[in-house]
């Protein structure tokens, strides 16, 4: 075979001359198109006998993008038989003979990839027998490939399947391995293991046994200091406790042990012990239970702790310099976000043992320790909230002294950790008011400019939706120490008093009014002056005070200066998609849309084009390709990324606040945001532009009524297509997402159209698409919940739900909005396809793990009923029963306010058709009622329960009073004798119920027995504003019929509800 036109063609594409290159890439094509078997074969054989290294290292390289089923340039098929089997032939040959590690493992990636396409199609048996001799080979290198080739093939899911039933084979391959005398082998062998996990979790559980083994390997390798080895090891181990955390049960004191011992080791590289200290918080979040020991919480908390306490000590000029705590991977660092990742997986057990060491540190002589004892605070701030809240005053009481510490750093730690808590103990906080505005007040003028930047940074989450008066009751402190900082030379300081100052200005409100003519030209000059690339954060938060000022002083006051200002900042030339003023302006502008309302439109077009410039803004293409990338370029992405999504919520706050006077943007703003429903990058992006959808829907049905004259905007034949294709569109996108969250935006979004849409042209189409949605969301969701309760550590008692466990739960709530939604819009229609998805609607009900998603579901039962009409009623014996195993007292009081709510409705709307359930429902009713009353201290739920109940008891006597026969009368005394209600909720029908009473049965309620208790009922329904103008007609006509019976009672009544009264005879 004549090898030198090959050979030419490699030293061509490796010459470095741009033309040479560029004719032998044309070359290369030319022999892939219409050589192949050639191309192939001349590389096999350059591999295997080729002594220039070059000519042996390019052709794997340039076989492995040939041979790959997903490339473009795949010429596999196109090859002769022989060329294939000389090809499968001789690269296992090569693999054995190749004496450079590097040129191997090209090979070995040729190997795997050809054998990911063809060992599915049992076109290559003899690799599995290659691999099996390669791992008794004398020879190091063979046995350490033949694990690596394993790995590589098995991690492609055909090939899992087709040798799952050989796992047994390979586990004993591995434990081979793992007793090799080679540590390279031994590590080969076990990273195999998370492999397998990987493509087969189930069947991966025959490698269990070999824990043991492997953690032996791990120990091998530190010892024999191969520590990088060792990493991949304790990376295996990551692995198992995130999907078979069980495997370590028995073992684990075991893994513990050794595993701590390397945190310990002061010689072992930080990735070592940073690795180990991984996987202990990875086992903490799938394994609980165990991880909450004291044997071995405790020591893991205090190492942290020491490792906080480790904080560098740099010179004090240099820390004033920094914008934040230095954050290099060193064991500080790495400690405090281990600690909070702990707060998150064993809460209860980390806060009892922070308390006990807490005095320790808080008081300690040492600054590291008291700057440890603050942050360790403000990193389990959120995964502790419950315990905080517990003893809030006395740790708020425990750490005021340092606010005056002498170190400054000590200083800075106290305003960030209160910081914290004023992010997740909001509440709590605000209620300290009086203690904590004071102290940051006092030490706005600390001589640390870095100090003052963290007291400014707590001041803006702590004002943040505080009650007004709070803030008003210290306006002249606030303005009289945040005023001075604003005008200092160091722009930073005046940043961070300027977010502060925003945050005090919105809670001053109108009243800030007097001071407007102060600050807005200071406020203007800053916009105007500071436009270096440092100051541009400064001129962002100086548009964001603007405009916040703005909405508290109103148009009266701010039109004119709105004005200029918005001409001045659409003169300046646009902001580069990344400039992370975009997000300043952009909210600005959506503020003085809320500001100026309607005079606002003439200006639109100045917000407009620079929104929908950062909805189409372009992401780095690294980003969109998976590749690593720089810092630079990813913080670039990520700010493209989030103006997208910041863009999408201002269209949404323009849409609400300009309604039909944005259509001439909508076509332009569909095609931006339909096209990112789906984006790949950042699921903010795609549910803000999920959320924007249903408001262009809405924007032109109102111009269409408001503009066109049309009664139904809908008919509008741009509205319609605008509705159906979002509607399909987004009916399409649901189907194939599986995230949580968004999926719940999307249904939501669905439902928004489906309310906005109404009953329109395409019915049939539209009830069509939506229960294929909802069939394809229930196999979703069941998935998403099956994933969630396998992660759950059901041995752990005192384990907090997961934020997944809400999201989840959100997703079902949006279902059943929509399919809530079908039955308000299309009735009795809707009944056949809600049929379709009904058993599994009871079998959640019934069997969910969550009171939400059984709620949920009641809710879609609840709007059936009402809106369902007969074809409803007939489906009584399926769905009655499960909401009637619902209001059990036992049950949760939320669960059994829907159930006993929806029990009401099925009797007010099915009258006959409730009568098999009549008796029973009221005893399980009353037996709610009962209870509830039962208990001395009842919360907000518990009544809430109880009033509905009462109110459902009433719906059943006033519709089915004829089939209560002799039961009629005492029921009523009963119902009465519960009344009146608290539950604001209820209050109507309540009144609904008795006028209902007080009209068909007037001798029974209208009587010496029972005036004084409905007088009291109507006394409080007017007092709720519950009473419509037809139920007072009736009440009314009733209490003049008995004039003289009321005027006997009335002073049974409390004076206020005589009062009430009294009002209502005049009126």
């Amino acid at each position: 075979m004549n090898l030198q036109p090959i050979t030419d063609l490699l030293k061509a594409l490796n010459s470095g001359n741009t033309t040479t290159i560029q004719q032998a890439e044309q070359l290369y094509a030319d022999y892939k198109n219409h050589q192949p078997d050639q191309l192939v074969n001349s590389f096999i054989v350059l591999i295997r006998t080729s002594q220039d290294e070059l000519l042996r290292s390019y052709p794997p390289v340039l076989l492995r993008t040939l041979v790959n089923g997903n490339d473009s340039g795949n010429i596999l098929k196109g090859l002769k038989p022989e060329t294939l089997v000389t090809l499968k032939t001789e690269l296992m040959f090569a693999v054995r003979e190749e004496p450079k590690n590097h040129i191997r493992h090209s090979i070995l990636n040729v190997i795997a990839i050809l054998a990911i396409q063809l060992v599915p199609e049992q076109k290559w048996p003899e690799i599995l027998s290659f691999i099996i001799e390669s791992s008794s080979s004398p020879e190091e290198n063979l046995r350490e490939s033949s694990f690596y080739l394993i790995g590589a093939i098995i991690d492609d899911s055909r090939v899992a399947e087709t040798l799952a039933p050989h796992f047994d084979k390979f586990a004993l391959l591995v434990e081979k391995g793992l007793n090799d005398p080679s540590a390279k082998v031994q590590v080969s062998a076990l990273e195999t293991v998370s492999t397998f996990i990987d493509a087969n979790p189930e069947k991966a559980e025959v490698f269990k046994p070999l824990i043991p083994a492997m953690l032996n390997t791990i120990q091998k390798t530190i010892e024999s200091n191969l520590e990088k080895e060792a990493q991949k090891g304790i990376l295996t181990f990551i692995i198992i406790a995130q999907y078979h955390s069980d495997w370590f049960k028995t073992n684990f004191d075991m893994i513990f042990k050794v595993f701590f011992q390397f945190l310990e080791h002061q010689s072992l590289e930080d990735e070592t012990k940073h690795a180990c200290l991984h996987f202990f918080l990875t086992f903490a979040e799938f394994k609980s239970s165990i991880m909450k020991k004291k044997l071995y919480l405790e020591p893991i908390v205090l190492l942290l702790l020491k490792w906080m306490s480790s904080v560098e000590d740099m010179d004090l000029k240099d820390w004033n310099s920094l914008d934040t705590e230095p954050s290099d991977d060193d064991d500080s660092n790495v400690a405090f976000e281990a600690i909070e990742a702990l707060s998150h997986c064993v809460s209860k057990g980390l806060w009892e043992f922070f308390l006990q060491c807490a005095p320790t540190l808080l008081n300690s002589g040492n600054w590291k320790e008291r700057y440890t004892g603050l942050m360790t605070l403000s990193s389990i701030s959120e995964g502790c909230e419950k315990q905080i809240k517990t003893n809030f005053k006395l740790i708020i009481q425990s750490i005021l002294p340092l606010a005056n510490d002498s170190h400054p750093r000590v200083r800075f730690a106290f305003f960030y950790c209160l910081g914290s808590f004023a992010s997740y103990l909001k509440r709590e906080m605000q209620d300290l008011y009086k203690t904590l505005i004071p102290v940051s007040l006092e030490h706005l003028n600390d001589p640390f400019p870095r100090v003052t930047i963290s007291n400014c940074e707590f001041l803006t989450l702590f004002l943040d939706e505080i009650k007004p008066n709070r803030v008003k009751e210290f306006k002249d402190q606030f303005l009289g120490r945040l005023s001075p900082l604003l005008q200092n030379e160091n722009y930073k300081i005046v940043q961070h008093s300027l977010n502060a100052f925003s945050s005090v200005v919105d809670g001053i409100g109108e009243e800030f009014t007097q001071h407007y003519s102060e600050i807005m030209p200071f406020l203007i000059k800053i916009l105007r002056t500071q436009t270096s690339v440092e100051t541009k954060t400064l001129r962002g938060r100086a548009i964001e005070t603007i405009s916040l000022v703005g909405l508290a002083v109103g148009k009266k006051v701010f039109l004119n200066d709105c004005i200029q200002i918005i001409q001045y900042v659409s003169s300046l030339e646009k902001f580069k998609d990344d400039d992370p003023q975009v997000d300043f302006f952009l909210r600005a502008f959506t503020r003085f849309a809320q500001c100026l309302g309607e005079d606002f439109i003439p200006y639109l077009k100045y917000s407009m084009s620079p929104l929908m410039d950062a909805i189409n803004g372009k992401v780095d293409s690294s980003v969109e390709n998976g590749e690593d990338f720089s810092d630079e370029s990813n913080n670039s992405g990520s700010i493209v990324m989030e103006n997208k999504a910041m863009a999408l919520e201002m269209v949404s706050i323009y849409a609400m606040e300009l309604k039909h006077h944005l259509f001439p943007y909508v076509e332009q703003l569909y095609k931006g945001s339909i096209e990112l429903v789906d984006f790949p990058f950042s699921s903010l992006v795609a549910i803000q532009a999920v959320n924007l959808i249903p408001f262009l829907v809405k924007i032109s049905k109102q111009h269409f009524e408001a503009v066109g004259g049309l009664k139904d905007g809908m008919k509008a034949e741009f509205t319609s297509r605008l509705f159906l294709d979002s509607y399909e569109r987004m009916a399409a996108s649901i189907k194939t997402e599986s995230e949580p969250d968004t999926l719940s935006a999307k249904l939501k979004a669905l439902s928004d159209l489906m309310d906005i849409g109404g009953q329109c042209e395409q019915a049939d189409r539209i009830l069509s698409l939506t229960f294929e949605v909802a069939n394809e969301s229930f196999g979703t969701l069941q998935e998403l919940e099956t994933e969630y309760q396998e992660n759950i550590d059901e041995e752990d008692e005192d384990a907090d739900e997961s934020p997944e466990r809400e999201i989840i739960d959100d997703a079902y709530n949006s279902l059943a909005m929509v399919l809530g939604e079908v039955c308000i819009q299309f009735k009795e229609k809707a009944v056949p396809y809600i049929a379709t998805v009904l058993p599994a609607m009871i079998e959640l009900i019934e069997t969910a793990p969550s009171v939400e998603i059984k709620t949920s579901m009641i809710c879609i039962l609840d709007d059936l009923i009402e809106n369902g009409g007969q074809k409803a009623f007939e489906l009584y014996p399926h769905i009655i029963k499960p909401m009637m195993n619902c209001t059990l007292p036992n049950l949760d009081p939320s669960l059994i306010q829907s159930a006993v709510f929806g029990i009401g409705l099925a009797a007010e709307n099915g009258k006959d058709y409730f009568t098999p359930f009549l008796m029973e429902s009221l005893q399980l009713i009353n037996n709610v009622i009962v209870s509830v009353n039962s208990v001395q201290e009842q919360d907000d739920d518990l009544i809430a329960a109880r009033d509905n109940a009462i109110s459902a008891m009433g719906r059943i006597i006033t519709n089915l009073p004829q089939h209560l026969g002799n039961n009629f009368p005492q029921t009523i005394a009963l119902w009465l004798s519960y009344l009146p209600i608290q539950d604001d909720g209820e209050a109507g029908s309540i009144i609904k119920s008795l006028c209902t009473l007080i009209r068909d049965f007037s001798q029974q309620i209208m009587t010496q027995q029972y005036i004084v208790k409905v007088l009291e009922i109507i006394a409080v329904g007017l007092h709720k504003k519950a009473v419509n103008p037809d139920d007072k007609q009736i009440i009314s006509l009733a209490l003049r019929s008995q004039e003289s019976l009321v005027a006997q009672s009335l002073f049974q009544l409390s004076a206020e509800n005589q009062a009430i009264l009294a009002n209502f005879f005049k009126n």
